[in-house]
């Protein structure tokens, strides 16, 4: 015999001996035999459940939402010290920019005050109702920035 041919036979042999062994299962799964060890090795997992299903997707939007309010209220904080320290700026300057420093400076804390109390509203807001208030904290952010940014060009 040629080693193609005996290796062709090994194969054979293996082949049967895996149907062999998968009968075998199916046959003690059936209940025929009474063991049904195998039975449970060999059989597919159960489908989850709906609830367990729709569970994971809630959870990880949960983890979304969170990780974008800790994202918005960072950025907040980092703004507000800017801001606080061009209010710092604005009081070394002569009188007649101190007024204009002033009513830009004034913008911009309504602007973070206003953030702040979307960025509170969205921590708490619920699923249904949170991309509605996202897009509110984006306009916000908006606002805010656009204000901080005025008020720093005054500087230059």
């Amino acid at each position: 015999m040629s080693a193609a041919k005996k290796t062709k036979a090994k194969a054979k042999t293996k082949a049967k001996a895996k149907t062999k062994t998968k009968a075998k299962a199916t046959t003690k799964a059936k209940g025929k035999t009474g063991a049904k060890t195998k039975a449970k090795t060999t059989a597919r997992p159960k489908a989850k459940t709906k609830a367990k299903a729709a569970a994971k997707p809630k959870a990880t939007a949960k983890k979304k939402q969170d990780a974008y309010t800790a994202k918005m209220k960072k950025q907040l904080d980092k703004l507000g010290t800017e801001v606080e320290s061009l209010e710092k700026k604005s009081r070394q300057a002569t009188k007649d920019l101190k007024a204009e420093y002033q009513e830009q400076l004034k913008h911009a804390r309504a602007a973070q005050k206003k953030l702040q109390a979307r960025v509170k509203k969205l921590g708490n807001a619920s699923e249904d109702k949170w991309d509605k208030v996202k897009d509110e904290v984006d306009h916000a952010w908006g606002a805010f920035v656009s204000s901080v940014n005025y008020f720093r060009s005054k500087f230059k």
